[in-house]
């Protein structure tokens, strides 16, 4: 048998199913071997390993988020893909260094608190940057990810 995988992310509240039987999952819920068929749960975690690794180096994340973003929204993405809390300080930081996003002169709009503002991408989904460590390049060697996919 031979298996072939894509991966694509989908942002759930743009897409919708049709079918009655497909649910929404996390992917760390998916067990060892017994929700999946086959290998699927190891192609799976391959995916996700990939896209983790994808994540430090392109504008990937980015295609989860409206056209127009808050960092805390754009700090959730990335918590959610990676799994892990990140200090809010050092997040904004790094981000504000990239050359990738700019503040649009807006503010959220019909919020209880202080309005944040909104930033936008400058560059396409999926564009190479140095986003969140110094070893991107090496990391995703490592784990098999091409910078041309």
């Amino acid at each position: 048998m031979i298996t072939v995988a894509y991966y694509a992310l989908v942002n759930p509240s743009t897409f919708s199913m049709d079918t009655a039987k497909a649910t929404w999952i996390k992917v760390d819920d998916v067990g060892d071997g017994t929700d999946l068929a086959f290998d699927h749960v190891e192609i799976l975690r391959y995916a996700v390993k990939r896209l983790r690794a994808k994540v430090e180096y392109t504008t990937v994340a980015f295609g989860l988020l409206p056209d127009e973003f808050t960092l805390s929204q754009l700090q959730s993405v990335y918590e959610s893909i990676l799994n892990k809390k990140m200090d809010e300080a050092n997040f904004r930081r790094k981000i504000r260094s990239i050359e990738s996003i700019t503040e649009t002169g807006r503010t959220q709009e019909n919020v209880s608190h202080r309005p944040a503002k909104m930033y936008r991408l400058l560059s396409s989904i999926g564009d190479p940057i140095n986003m969140l460590c110094h070893s991107c390049q090496l990391n995703a060697r490592r784990v098999g990810v091409d910078h041309d996919d």
